[in-house]
């Protein structure tokens, strides 16, 4: 198992339009980026994500969305000098995931459903966000270690090594489900 330390996801509150304070989630190290789906029922929930919900390479909407790169810098010696002793390495990692604010009338059941699912959604992502962070270390670590020559290939081993320890992430989590269905297979 991939020795990950997962705090507890803190939310702050957002007011949207119709002055219903919904719970805007927050992880460590990510840029969070919600979108609202509206309905009473998980139909109503699955068609609000048809037209709101990202879209996958293949234009095909997913109930969220995870992405991360490396991005280095070792240009910083005097006039622009290469200086990989000097490099950094950061992960930028953006998340895109669903709130919903249950209308009155929702089933208990769909709105527990909903929270467990989310809930369980944010501490998985939150070890994608970790990952990329741990694999930044290791890339600058990789980098300084090089030439100037080296850099570029070095950073972009690490991103791949950083791509197969996240289908890894995938694969030994599944997907964050804690062995149930996903909210969208009725979980």
């Amino acid at each position: 198992m991939l020795p990950l330390l997962l705090a507890c996801v803190p939310h702050a509150p957002r007011t949207v339009t119709n002055a219903i304070a919904v719970t805007m989630p927050t992880l460590r190290g990510a840029e969070v980026r919600a979108f609202d789906l509206q309905g009473a029922d998980r139909i109503d929930l699955l068609e609000s994500c048809l037209a709101a919900c990202p879209r996958d390479e293949d234009a095909r909407p997913v109930g969220w969305r995870t992405r991360w790169e490396l991005r280095g810098d070792w240009m910083s010696g005097p006039g622009g000098a290469c200086e990989v002793t000097n490099a950094t390495i950061e992960a930028v990692v953006t998340v895109d995931v669903p709130t919903w604010q249950p209308p009155a009338g929702a089933r208990p059941e769909l709105v527990t459903a909903w929270q467990r699912w989310q809930a369980d959604l944010l501490l998985h992502e939150q070890g994608h966000a970790d990952l990329a962070h741990a694999w930044a270390r290791v890339a600058e670590s990789e980098v300084r270690a090089g030439s100037c020559a080296e850099a570029p290939h070095r950073l972009a081993e690490a991103q791949a090594r950083l791509q197969a320890a996240q289908d890894a992430f995938d694969v030994e989590t599944a997907h964050g489900r804690g062995g149930r269905r996903s909210f969208w297979e009725g979980g």
